[in-house]
């Protein structure tokens, strides 16, 4: 069976191709315009036509906006635990910082999901924080030096934090430096909001990032534990989806 796995998030829409269970292909696109253009973008960095798949299943924050397309549509954190567990053998937590909330669930060996805590109340612990700071800074996230001194960020809301950080850059602080800040200060609140499902090893990071290395090993010092960025954990959400559907569909 070959089903089209799509997570719809707020910042970016990853798609899956997958044959049974293995990924064929993967692709993320930004969401730029409405939901189903950005579709159209992915389907086309994947070479590929709706009608070419058996089934089409939406996950994500937009999912609903995709509803008219998809033959199912899955539940964001039942999708992003099983894909996680479909990823790395072993995972016991998931942890996903999204660019609009974070997700923690402790999960068991079949994915299933235990315990979780999602906090949408703040920006300033999500992705989308820091894409921003890291705009602001005209910087690359997964090129600079972690080996710097994190400047602190005292601030704990999302807008002025980045006043804060816009303060640190005139004063001439080192951008390297205000980045390791805002990943320290990110980390922390992901850290505390983890540690109310008393999280286990394995411990993945799974969505967008996990193309920026450095914050998973700042998050790992904050938890005590190593945290995993296995290679497809970026779209970890689509797997689950697609996966939740052909299993259902035996």
């Amino acid at each position: 069976m070959r089903v089209l796995g799509v997570d719809a998030g707020s910042t970016y829409l990853k798609c899956v191709d997958m044959d049974d269970e293995d990924v064929v292909d993967a692709v993320q696109v930004p969401v730029k315009g409405t939901a189903h253009e950005t579709l159209e973008r992915a389907l086309e960095r994947l070479g590929a036509r709706e009608d070419e798949f058996d089934a089409v299943v939406v996950t994500g924050y937009g999912r609903e906006a995709l509803e008219d397309v998809a033959d199912e549509v899955v539940p964001e954190l039942p999708a992003v635990a099983l894909g996680a567990t479909h990823i790395e053998d072993g995972v016991r937590t998931v942890i996903d910082v999204g660019g609009q909330d974070t997700k923690v669930m402790k999960v068991d060996v079949d994915g299933n999901i235990v315990d979780f805590q999602v906090n949408d109340k703040c920006a300033a612990g999500t992705g989308r924080f820091i894409e921003n700071v890291a705009d602001r800074l005209d910087i690359n996230p997964s090129s600079i030096n972690h080996d710097v001194s994190p400047v602190k960020i005292n601030s704990m809301c999302a807008v002025f934090a980045e006043s804060e950080v816009v303060s640190l850059l005139h004063r001439g602080v080192e951008k390297d430096r205000i980045m390791m800040g805002v990943y320290e200060a990110v980390a922390e609140r992901v850290a505390v909001l983890a540690e109310r499902v008393d999280p286990e090893p394995e411990v993945v990071l799974v969505g967008g990032m996990v193309k920026q290395p450095v914050f998973a090993d700042v998050l790992g010092r904050k938890l005590g534990m190593e945290v995993k960025t296995p290679g497809l954990a970026w779209c970890a959400g689509a797997i689950g989806a697609a996966l939740r559907f052909i299993r259902s569909a035996r």
